[in-house]
């Protein structure tokens, strides 16, 4: 529970980092974070194009914690993309 918590307060922080930031440029953080969650959640054809073009990435990232987790390293990642 205790991970899951602090992975909440990790995102929560760097959302607010981010609206520090756009603030301090001059731009709405509001507008700016509906853009980016319209974009990629807005409708079926938003979710479909952020999930295929997200799976490389997720299909990766599980294999290469299949070696760690087998005490191997795998150093060809990024190649194998």
């Amino acid at each position: 529970m205790r991970s899951f918590l602090e992975t909440i307060a990790a995102l929560l922080f760097g959302i607010l980092i981010g609206a520090v930031i756009m603030a301090l440029w001059g731009r709405d953080p509001w507008a700016s974070y509906a853009a980016l969650f319209q974009g990629a959640w807005g409708n079926a054809r938003a979710l479909a194009s952020t999930l295929s073009r997200s799976l490389p990435f997720v299909l990766t990232g599980l294999t290469f914690a299949v070696g760690v987790r087998a005490g191997l390293f795998n150093i060809g990642a990024q190649g194998q993309m």
